[in-house]
């Protein structure tokens, strides 16, 4: 959550005036950020797919009755 409301945040401040460096620049860090949120979009769709199949037990473990 927070890299994607800095990306909306940084959305907010690209640069149509000054010279063409400021201007380049200011679109480059909105390509760059925007590219970060994708890429850790992919990176939790990865970590799901080699994680669900791992199952946690302590929760079955804490409600068994001792005998």
């Amino acid at each position: 959550m927070y890299i994607v409301s800095i990306t909306e945040f940084d959305g907010w401040q690209v640069r149509n005036t000054g010279s063409w460096m400021e201007i380049g620049n200011s679109i480059s860090h909105f390509g760059i950020m925007s590219a970060q949120v994708v890429f850790v979009l992919l990176l939790f769709a990865l970590t799901n797919t080699y994680t669900k199949d791992i199952h946690c037990n302590s929760a079955v473990s804490s409600t068994r009755k001792a005998n």
